[in-house]
């Protein structure tokens, strides 16, 4: 036995052994729609990575099956923390793949954002994400609200997921999309008013980062405090 598992109370232990009920949860709809979207994540790099046409279709197909992975748990009652970890845990790993390739350096510090703000959401006190929201400001209520489901949500996540994708295609072939003619300019045109809502939907979707991460790391300082008093 380990010293893990010496200093764990018997009834927790006994909670954590594994059973095949437990194993279950892994064949919820939305998990398993999650196993898919690691399935094209993996297809699309290792495949379709010089495919820039292929590899942006695979990457649209993962984020609309995002969006039904959570109706699912929403409509057959299947949420499940298991569920929410591998979402957002496919989430970044795809971004951030979208993002190395656009910059090294600039993949690593959204990297870095994304993870660190899904590690001060997910530890430290219970409900600790309804009770941030609550004393957010009202622009991130405003985001928040309705689980995004709203035109500041929809600008927020929109600019989350597309933007590094946009990237990559104005990097690898905007040129060949925007010959020198006059419908050529008008697509370099509508591109860049594109490209600009979705620069502004991630810079909100990142102030709320920030804020959550502030927010968090207050809270930390705040029990040490009082555990030092």
């Amino acid at each position: 036995m380990s010293t893990t598992e010496m200093n764990t109370p018997l009834r927790e232990r006994d909670e954590l052994q594994p059973t095949p009920q437990k194993w279950k949860i892994l064949f919820f709809v939305p998990n398993l729609i999650g196993f898919v979207r690691l399935g094209l994540f993996i297809v699309m790099n290792a495949a379709f990575s010089d495919d820039i046409q292929t590899y942006c279709l695979l990457y649209v197909a993962s984020f609309t099956l995002d969006f039904f992975d959570g109706w699912a748990a929403r409509a057959l009652d299947q949420a499940t923390e298991f569920g929410a970890i591998l979402d957002v845990a496919i989430d970044n790993l795809t971004r951030q793949t979208v993002w190395s390739r656009v910059s090294a350096p600039l993949g690593a510090f959204v990297a870095f954002v994304e993870w660190f703000t899904f590690a001060c959401t997910s530890c430290g006190r219970d409900n600790w994400k309804e009770r941030c929201f609550e004393e957010a400001p009202g622009i991130i209520t405003r985001v928040v609200s309705n689980h995004f489901r709203n035109p500041w949500g929809a600008l927020a996540i929109t600019g989350l997921h597309f933007l590094p994708l946009c990237l990559l295609v104005f990097r690898e072939s905007f040129g060949l999309l925007t010959p020198d003619t006059v419908l050529g300019q008008t697509y370099k045109l509508y591109g860049l008013y594109i490209l600009g809502v979705l620069v502004a939907g991630r810079l909100l979707s990142a102030f709320c980062e920030f804020w959550l991460m502030g927010s968090y790391l207050s809270f930390i300082v705040d029990k040490d405090m009082r555990r030092r008093a």
